[in-house]
């Protein structure tokens, strides 16, 4: 963080009675609560609605760089309540929110780790160069096409084998005479790229726990140097979940070996006159936007009711109904979307938006997400960022790209100029997404409302329908 927004924080902190944590009530009816975000504001208004709610950040605003005002200052130092996103959202923020003390609470912090989306392994642009690359990681995985195999038997149907690890050979035995060969389970131990190299010509397709098929970064065939004749690999982005490995379509035989290698570069690329997106600016170890994966915003919810009811014990019961009934509301937006998305090819699940705030929502329903930008708007893309993520939208024969409200539009057209030039064709969308804030009038003013603009912009726009 600079230094002179260190310098704004400290004096906005000497603000009234010695700072936010410390800051004095004025009496008032109902409880006060203060929400930086409007999807946490939202969410408040359907727990609690007789509280006095006041949400920092409204439409339009963005909370990678939103700094309050004096005046919001001395609200939150009235407030009985500071709930804030966390996660390091709210950069500018963050030290002064965490100093609230047990006035305020982090729903970041709610949300169990093993729902969390690391960052570092979803912001492809910084993690690898496939280009140049590939070749490298294909023939140290055909090394290992050498070594001792594990051995396990695929199944069309019943309880699927599991199988994790990377850099062994698999040896698998498949089912004969049928175009389905078997399916088995793989373990993916943290978020990153995957390389699967196989040693015969068979198709693989990647489903996640929910039945989503997961569309691969790139896949070929040999000849590869280092590589046995005949091989086929895949690539695919996954997080650290379980996945469904299903093979068909491949000629004769029961046997396959499999190796599998995580794509790890560790940023040592040369970046040239690439802007690092983390040289400036100190990211959290999760991605903040947690309120794009259904699952988890449900989570969110009942801990922002508990921590409501946590202050007015008495209401508590009412509380919990509250967000019980919007809880419902939200299982069934998950099942629409699901619907909605399942309108959209696998080949063609392809999320290019402004910034990398779309991860949790291409995992919850198997799509691949792609930002111009970080994870923060803050983040700056160079000429070498454009050039790849345009050969990847050509390759990819991606429809469309996506701006949001809180971003500026100049890096998707720089995009869309970068693929028209390489001779493809990219359109952007004609709607933005709301991807950090909510909109201003009905029904996007919502976060239900908001979401289903979301869905219905990135499903039209890809099948061509506006």
């Amino acid at each position: 963080m600079k230094r002179a927004t260190l310098l704004a924080i400290a004096a906005l902190l000497l603000i009234g009675a010695g700072g936010w944590a410390r800051g004095t009530r004025e009496a008032h009816d109902g409880i006060s609560i203060v929400a930086t975000t409007g999807h946490i504001g939202d969410a408040v208004a359907r727990i609690a609605p007789q509280a006095d709610l006041t949400v920092l950040m409204g439409p339009g605003s963005d909370p990678h760089t939103y700094f309050p005002s004096t005046r919001e200052v001395q609200r939150i130092q009235r407030a009985d309540l500071v709930l804030w996103s966390g996660l390091e959202l709210e950069i500018q923020m963050t030290g002064a929110l965490q100093d609230l003390g047990n006035k305020g609470f982090e729903v970041g912090k709610a949300i169990p780790e093993h729902m969390l989306l690391a960052w570092e392994g979803h912001h492809h642009d910084h993690d690898h160069d496939h280009g140049d690359n590939l070749a490298h990681d294909l023939a140290h995985a055909c090394r290992h096409l050498g070594d001792e195999p594990v051995a396990v038997d695929a199944v069309i149907s019943g309880t699927l084998p599991e199988i994790g690890g990377v850099h062994s050979r698999f040896q698998i035995l498949l089912a004969a005479g049928t175009a389905d060969k078997g399916r088995l389970v793989y373990e993916a131990s943290r978020s990153a790229d995957y390389l699967f190299v196989l040693d015969r010509d068979l198709r693989l397709e990647i489903f996640d726990s929910h039945g989503h098929q997961i569309a691969d970064e790139m896949h070929g065939h040999g000849p590869v140097d280092g590589c046995p004749a005949g091989i086929k690999y895949y690539v695919f982005e996954l997080s650290h979940a379980d996945y469904t490995l299903a093979f068909s379509r491949g000629d004769g035989g029961t046997e396959l070996n499999m190796v599998v290698e995580r794509i790890d570069h560790d940023h040592d690329h040369d970046h040239g006159d690439h802007h690092a997106h983390d040289d400036d600016h100190d990211h959290g170890e999760y991605d903040p936007h947690i309120w794009h994966d259904l699952d988890i915003w449900t989570v969110a919810v009942e801990a922002i009711a508990e921590r409501i009811g946590e202050l007015d014990p008495a209401n508590r019961d009412v509380y919990r109904r509250n967000a019980a009934d919007y809880v419902a509301e939200l299982r069934d937006l998950k099942a629409w979307a699901t619907r909605r998305f399942d309108e959209v090819p696998p080949q063609q699940r392809v999320l290019v938006t402004s910034h990398d705030a779309f991860g949790y929502l291409a995992r919850a329903y198997g799509w691949h997400a792609r930002g111009i930008l970080g994870i923060s708007t803050e983040d700056e893309a160079g000429v070498r960022d454009i050039q790849e993520l345009s050969r990847f939208v050509t390759e990819r024969n991606v429809r469309a790209i996506f701006f949001e409200t809180a971003v500026d539009q100049r890096a998707s057209r720089a995009l869309q100029e970068a693929v028209q030039a390489r001779g493809g064709s990219v359109v952007i969308s004609q709607d933005p997404l709301y991807s950090d804030a909510l909109g201003e009038n009905e029904p996007v003013d919502t976060f239900i409302g908001a979401y289903q603009h979301n869905v219905n912009t990135i499903v039209d726009a890809i099948l061509g329908n506006r």
